[in-house]
């Protein structure tokens, strides 16, 4: 009896052996995996907010650019449209008093005309760099929607992985005290002379 007690003692340690070494594997990796997807989500994070600038700049030239669509948009209290007509015309008046022509008809379509096209320019200029800002916010937006769609992989990808871990500890487990049942069984059956 003495015997396959001790055979049947050094089977259950075995097999316990066998089931922390399991466990502990399996704790290792669900770790590295939720190690991996915290990673993950500093990274997203971290992203969001590099790209916030440049969406919200975007979004607010997005506006900008609808305002201007308006039908009833005035582009003539703009400072950059009164600046440049302001110098235009200070120039064009500046230029007809020397030569003695400052309220002639000719002076007048001057004016008319330089007016004309500094609007239309400077409506250009503005609806360009409106254009080029929300372009630059969708830029901010496409990145941060691809931080996104790497975190969501990575983290399901870590996420998989815990589970897993979990799954492969507990059947490390339960192999191991499988194991440990069927090994101190056959030695605990050679002992007692049932393998003939």
């Amino acid at each position: 009896m003495g015997v396959s007690a001790a055979i049947a003692g050094t089977a259950l340690v075995t097999g316990y052996l066998s089931d922390q070494a399991s466990s502990k594997a399996s704790d290792a990796m669900q770790n590295s995996a939720e190690m991996q997807a915290q990673i993950q989500k500093d990274i997203y994070e971290q992203s969001r907010q590099d790209y916030a600038p440049w969406r919200e700049a975007g979004t607010a030239a997005l506006g900008g650019l609808q305002e201007m669509l308006n039908p009833n948009y005035d582009l003539t209290t703009s400072p950059g449209y009164q600046w440049r007509l302001g110098q235009g015309v200070s120039a064009l008046d500046k230029s007809a008093a020397a030569r003695g022509n400052l309220l002639s008809g000719q002076q007048l379509k001057a004016v008319t005309d330089y007016g004309q096209n500094i609007g239309a320019q400077e409506y250009n200029n503005r609806f360009n760099r409106l254009a080029s800002l929300a372009g630059l916010g969708q830029s901010g937006t496409a990145g941060t929607v691809q931080a996104g769609q790497n975190y969501a992989t990575g983290a399901s990808n870590a996420y998989g992985n815990m589970g897993q871990a979990r799954a492969s500890g507990y059947l490390g487990q339960a192999n191991a005290w499988g194991n440990a049942m069927n090994q101190g069984l056959g030695m605990y059956g050679a002992s007692q002379g049932w393998y003939g």
